[in-house]
């Protein structure tokens, strides 16, 4: 969990006053590592939080034009049918969760309902 903005400024006003870091990470109750990485990013940035910063891991798939024209090319193909293409396109092998979330972040929606299957089909046929 990451410490909120008001923390984090109360905590580098403490050092500006000129409490040493320890003094800090006693009071605070807060990791050293964590105050060395606010003075390092209040000194590059001039702010207290890394708006670059992304929770959880890395996409595997990038958002690109060039991706999302793949995705627009081959958009009534399965999830196992689009991994197999992306290997073919990039030797990168993608599971199916990869593919769906990618799709997901992309704004592509699953179908909802499944396509006719040969029941219904017949079901249809015999009603006309």
């Amino acid at each position: 969990m990451s410490y909120g903005i008001d923390l984090r400024e109360r905590v580098l006003g403490a050092i500006d006053r000129g409490m040493s870091k320890w003094e800090v990470h006693k009071t605070f109750q807060i990791s050293r590592t964590s105050l060395d990485d606010w003075l390092k990013l209040r000194e590059t940035t001039g702010k207290l939080n890394d708006a670059s910063y992304c929770h959880g891991p890395k996409p595997t798939i990038a958002q690109t034009v060039e991706n999302q024209a793949f995705f627009e090319e081959h958009e009534h193909k399965t999830l196992a049918q689009l991994c197999d293409l992306w290997f073919n396109k990039t030797g990168e092998r993608v599971s199916d969760v990869t593919m769906s979330k990618t799709l997901k972040r992309l704004g592509y929606t699953r179908k909802k309902s499944p396509t006719v299957i040969k029941s219904e089909m017949n079901l249809n046929e015999a009603l006309i």
